[in-house]
């Protein structure tokens, strides 16, 4: 995963709609699902900002899915770190992936696959109205020339919106998802920085539970979204006022913890970063070598009884739900 990035050009009437869509990973059902939300056409602009089919339950039929979707000239897609499968003789057939456990799965890809994937552009520079937009699946070096960002860089970068970036272009980017930013709740709705010009747009669907597949729709009048995940819906068995106070969520940079023992079910550990207990079920707690890590919030939502959420999980002491975008408890 070395050179220099490609980089496609764009150019799009100022009445059209872009919509840009990250991290499907394999979900083609909900891939499908969302595109009939956002009333896709043939009109509007598509663009897949990465890591369309790996980690999920349907990599095969997600790619060929798009891969169709491709042949249509509205539509466009490009790198993202689980798609890279090298080019100009770098590539070996299977993709270089960063994740281990998903490698072997890889191992359906066709001659059709690597040919479309190989092909694929790391930065996609676009032009709607009098406004530029970049779209690059996890970040961009700020020091360096569109022309000269490195490959690896473009499909990486690890928290990036926390890097700071300035810009005279917007720059819309996947990979991280958008929970990890956020130390208070786990909310899971595009970040849209209008003073950094950045917007991220990862819901983290399948490598979070609770997570969601986010599509972005620009037009010249500025940013909207709509969202789709595969979460039951149900109605909110009780009131609940929700988190008046400080609340702590683990993200992925945050996420080692220390036991403090306990036999219930949910079971108080301290946070490494903060120093601060939170109590966790123990389906959030995992072990990595002689480190403890967690994935999880103690922050309650604000619902009344009857109204529709969407259950992430069930336990004999409460409800991990999400209304909004947002996940959060609802104990009894």
């Amino acid at each position: 995963m070395s050179g220099f990035a490609r980089v496609r050009e764009l150019a799009v009437p100022g009445g059209s709609r872009v919509i840009a869509v990250s991290d499907v990973h394999g979900s083609v059902v909900i891939l499908r699902r969302l595109l009939a939300k956002v009333g896709f056409r043939a009109d509007d602009t598509l663009i897949f900002v990465g890591d369309m089919f790996l980690k999920g339950p349907a990599p095969r039929e997600t790619l060929d899915y798009i891969i169709a979707l491709s042949a249509q000239p509205n539509v466009f897609a490009l790198n993202g770190n689980c798609d890279w499968v090298g080019r100009d003789g770098d590539g070996c057939g299977v993709p270089t992936l960063l994740d281990a456990d998903v490698r072997p799965r890889a191992g359906w890809l066709t001659e059709r696959h690597t040919a479309y994937l190989s092909g694929l552009p790391e930065i996609i520079a676009l032009r709607l109205g009098g406004e530029e937009y970049l779209f690059v699946h996890a970040g961009l070096d700020p020091d360096a020339p569109l022309c000269r960002q490195e490959v690896k860089t473009c499909l990486t970068a690890g928290a990036f919106a926390e890097r700071g970036f300035a810009s005279g272009s917007r720059l819309i980017t996947g990979h991280w998802p958008v929970a990890n930013y956020d130390h208070s709740a786990p909310r899971h709705n595009p970040v849209i920085d209008a003073e950094r010009r950045l917007v991220s747009i990862d819901g983290g669907l399948v490598v979070k539970a609770d997570g969601q597949l986010n599509a972005l729709i620009i037009t010249g009048g500025g940013f909207s979204y709509v969202c789709e995940d595969d979460l039951p819906e149900i109605a909110a068995p009780r009131d609940c006022r929700g988190s008046s106070g400080a609340t702590l969520n683990l993200t992925w940079l945050d996420r080692f913890v220390e036991p403090l023992g306990g036999d219930g079910e949910f079971k108080p550990y301290r946070h490494a970063a903060t120093g601060r207990t939170i109590e966790l079920p123990d389906d959030c707690v995992w072990r990595e070598g002689e480190l403890w890590c967690a994935n999880g919030t103690d922050f309650r939502l604000a619902v009344r009884a009857g109204e529709p959420v969407k259950l992430v999980r069930e336990y004999s002491g409460g409800m991990f739900v999400k209304k909004n975008g947002t996940a959060g408890w609802i104990y009894k």
